[in-house]
C-alpha cells in the first residue's frame, strides 16, 4: 500500500525525453495542460543537476491544482537520473526522520559502504547505529554526503510529495540539505500545501487553478465530446481551473451532461463541495470496502500486512477493497487516488468506528518492533484515561528524544498527559511536552500546550517552569 511516488524504482540510463509518458488516469506528462512555465521551472532544476550544479523548488498549491502530475512529470522527465521519492504521512508526522528514512531507503546500501561523523549522525537518525543524542544538524549534512556520494555515478533527483505532512525532523533536514548543496549534482522537487509549512530557502512556484481557456481545453481533451460554451464556462467557474476538480465534474456529468444545451440550476459536486463528492462515491460503496478504506486511511504506513490482519480483527476480507479500486477511489498500487479522498474517509467516519479501527489495527502491530506506532494506535483507539498506554506513549517519547527528534518526543508525550489520570503526573507530562516541542524548534506550539493547559499549573513550581 504504498504511496504513488515511493520508494520509486531507479530509471535506466536514457537521454533525455519530453515526448508523452502515460500515467495514472490516462493523462500524458508530456501533454500537460497550461503548466509550461511550470515543467520549464522544473527542467532548469535538472539541467542544473545534469550540469554539474544543483537545484531544489517547491511547488506549493492547494490540492487537486496538478502538483502530483508535475511531480510526475519531473520523474519521467529524468529517466537519465538515479530517482529516490517520498510522500508525506499525516499518520508519520510524530515519527522523527521516518520521512527521510522512506526517502533514503534506496539509497541504504550505498551508505553501508561511507564513513565519517555525519554518516554515523545520519545512520543513528535513522536507527542503524545506536546513539542517545544523533546531532540533527549532522544527520542533514550525512544526508547530504550520501546524496553526493550517489550522484557520482549519475544525477540524483529527489521528490517529496504532500511535504507539509512530512515529520519535522525529515522536512528540516532536507530544508538543510536544498540550501547547502551546490555543485553535487542533485535536484530536489518538493510539492506541498499554501499557508502550511514555509519551505524556507527553496525557490517556491504557486501553482494555481487553470485559466479560462486551458481549463476549457482540458475539459475537452478528459471528454472527447462538443459542449455548449455556457455549460464549460459553468464548469471552469465552479472548478476554479482546479484540474482534479475539472476532472471529477467530467465523470460525474458524463457526456450527456456536457452536451446539454445549457448549464445546470444546481451547483457542480465540486471545488468547495470536492470533499464531499469524494465521500458520496466512498459511501456508494459496499459496507466491508468502506470500513476497509477506514483502515488504509488510519494507517499510512504503507504495512499491508498490518492492514491484511486489522481486517482480520473486524471481520472483513482483506480483498474488500476490489469495489473501491474499481471505482477509482484506489490506484493500482492499492493507495488512495487523491489525499483528499483519504481525509473524507477518515473525517467522514463516526469517532467509534475510528477507534475501533485505530485499536484493530493496534493489535495487528507487532509491540516489539514497532512499540511507537502499536502506542499510538492504542491511543487513538482510547475512549478516555488510560495510565498504561500513556506509558507506552512516554517510552516512545524517550525514544523519539534518544534518536534526535524532540519534536516528535513532544506529540507522544502531550498525548501521554492526556490520557494520565494523576494530576501531578499529568502536568510534569504536560510540561516536558512543552519543552521538548522548544527544544525541537516548535515555540508556538508549546506557547499554545501552556496556555490551553495553564489551569493545571496550580503549583508555584509548575507555574515557574511554564513561565
Amino acid at each position: 500500500m504504498g504511496t504513488q511516488f515511493e520508494n520509486v524504482a531507479v530509471h535506466p540510463p536514457s537521454s533525455r525525453d519530453h515526448g508523452p509518458v502515460v500515467v495514472e488516469g490516462g493523462a500524458q506528462v508530456g501533454m500537460l495542460v497550461g503548466r509550461g512555465d511550470e515543467q520549464r521551472s522544473i527542467d532548469r532544476v535538472l539541467d542544473a543537476a545534469r550540469f554539474g550544479l544543483s537545484g531544489a523548488l517547491a511547488l506549493n498549491g492547494d490540492p487537486g491544482t496538478g502538483k502530483s502530475a508535475l511531480l510526475e512529470y519531473a520523474i519521467q522527465s529524468a529517466r537519465d537520473f538515479e530517482v529516490v521519492a517520498v510522500s508525506g504521512a499525516e499518520s508519520e508526522m510524530d515519527w522523527g526522520f521516518s520521512g527521510l528514512e522512506r526517502l533514503l531507503r534506496p539509497l541504504l546500501a550505498r551508505l553501508e559502504r561511507m564513513s565519517g561523523e555525519h554518516i554515523d549522525d545520519l545512520r543513528a537518525a535513522l536507527g542503524l547505529i545506536d546513539d542517545p543524542r544523533p546531532d540533527r544538524v549532522g544527520a542533514a549534512l550525512g544526508a547530504l554526503e550520501l546524496m553526493s556520494e550517489v550522484a557520482n555515478d549519475r544525477p540524483l533527483l529527489c521528490v517529496v510529495d504532500d511535504a507539509q505532512w512530512l515529520d519535522s525532523e525529515s522536512i528540516d533536514a532536507l530544508l538543510l540539505v536544498a540550501r547547502r548543496m551546490h555543485a553535487d549534482r542533485v535536484g530536489i522537487v518538493f510539492a506541498t500545501r499554501p499557508s502550511v509549512r514555509d519551505l524556507i530557502g527553496v525557490p517556491a512556484l504557486h501553482i494555481r487553478g487553470l485559466d479560462d481557456n486551458d481549463a476549457a481545453e482540458l475539459l475537452r481533451r478528459t471528454t472527447g465530446v462538443r459542449f455548449d460554451a455556457e455549460v464549460a464556462r459553468q464548469v471552469v467557474v465552479e472548478t476554479e481551473g482546479v484540474p482534479l476538480a475539472i476532472l471529477e465534474v467530467a465523470a460525474v456529468l458524463g457526456h450527456a451532461g456536457l452536451a446539454r444545451e445549457a448549464p445546470s440550476p444546481e451547483p457542480l459536486p465540486v471545488a468547495g463541495k470536492l470533499r464531499a463528492h469524494f465521500l458520496r462515491t466512498v459511501r456508494a460503496l459496499p459496507d466491508e470496502t468502506q470500513v476497509w478504506l477506514l483502515v488504509a486511511a488510519a494507517d499510512r504506513s504503507g504495512d499491508s500486512t498490518a492492514v491484511g490482519v486489522a481486517c482480520d480483527r473486524l471481520g472483513i476480507a482483506r480483498t474488500s477493497w476490489e469495489p473501491a479500486r474499481q471505482a477509482g477511489i484506489l490506484n493500482h498500487a492499492l493507495d488512495f487516488r487523491h489525499p483528499l479522498i483519504r481525509s473524507a474517509v477518515y473525517s467522514g467516519a463516526s469517532l467509534a468506528l475510528r477507534r475501533r479501527v485505530h485499536r484493530s489495527l493496534a493489535s495487528a502491530i507487532d509491540p516489539l518492533s514497532d512499540p511507537d506506532r502499536h502506542a499510538w494506535h492504542l491511543a487513538a483507539g482510547s475512549s478516555g484515561d488510560d495510565d498504561e498506554i500513556a506509558s507506552l506513549l512516554d517510552a516512545a517519547a524517550t525514544r523519539s528524544a534518544a534518536k534526535g527528534a524532540p519534536a516528535s518526543a513532544g506529540r507522544f508525550l502531550q498525548r501521554s498527559a492526556e490520557l494520565t489520570r494523576d494530576a501531578d503526573q499529568r502536568v510534569f507530562r504536560l510540561l516536558a511536552a512543552a519543552e521538548a516541542y522548544l527544544v525541537g524548534g516548535a515555540p508556538r506550539r508549546a506557547l499554545a500546550l501552556l496556555d490551553d493547559e495553564a489551569a493545571r499549573f496550580a503549583d508555584g513550581f509548575d507555574r515557574a517552569r511554564a513561565d
